[in-house]
């Protein structure tokens, strides 16, 4: 995946990328096996180049957004319920009905919120593929999931919020370098038609 990184920095000079050097520097890291946490800092370097890769491509980034502000003001009206449990009903029953609509407004937030990320990395994906035949929408909405479920465990396991474990690491490693070689290094029309041809002709255009 290295020859297929260093080709795609080279087009993009211009914007400074080094995806090719992040991702060698986790597989330098990935070899420390006497380093107690190889895994973990393999991790960071490639959750790094899944975040980056957006921006060197071009693509705006996501807003940051205040989750602790939001989370602290769904917590704060959860609180104002507990200490009244017990007391005047009304005001606890007020309360509760408070705590309910900051917990639905909340949820819409966060929903609102995900999109962009999801709209993100559909134009990511859509400017990595070499294609000339672009996937389905619903095959697309697949592969925007698939490529955040590999976001999701390397952030985990650099923030130590997921258990490090090498052969774990390994699948995801191999599951996330066959989906990128996917994207920047498609199979050719050469490779198809040796498919079809020992397929006996079943496979049409």
């Amino acid at each position: 995946m290295y020859e297929a990184l260093l080709r795609e920095d080279a087009k993009l000079q211009d914007r400074g990328a080094t995806m090719a050097q992040i991702y060698l520097g986790a597989m330098a890291v990935r070899s420390q096996t006497d380093n107690p946490e190889y895994l973990v800092q393999a991790a960071h370097s490639l959750r790094e180049l899944m975040e980056k890769t957006p921006r060197f491509l071009g693509i705006a980034p996501v807003a940051s957004e205040g989750l602790t502000v939001r989370v602290r003001e769904v917590v704060s009206a959860w609180g104002q319920v507990d200490t009244a449990t017990g007391g005047d009903g009304d005001l606890h029953a007020r309360l509760l009905a408070k705590f309910h609509e900051r917990m639905v407004l909340f949820s819409s937030w966060f929903l609102e919120r995900d999109t962009p990320k999801k709209e993100q990395a559909g134009q990511m994906l859509g400017k990595m593929d070499q294609r000339k035949e672009r996937l389905p929408k619903a095959i697309e909405k697949h592969r925007i999931g698939e490529w955040r479920d590999y976001e999701g465990y390397f952030l985990g396991v650099c923030h130590h919020t997921r258990p490090a474990v090498a052969e774990e690491f390994d699948a995801h490693l191999a599951g996330l370098e066959e989906f990128v070689l996917g994207y920047l290094k498609p199979r050719t029309f050469e490779d198809r038609a040796v498919l079809r041809q020992q397929a006996g002709g079943s496979i049409h255009d």
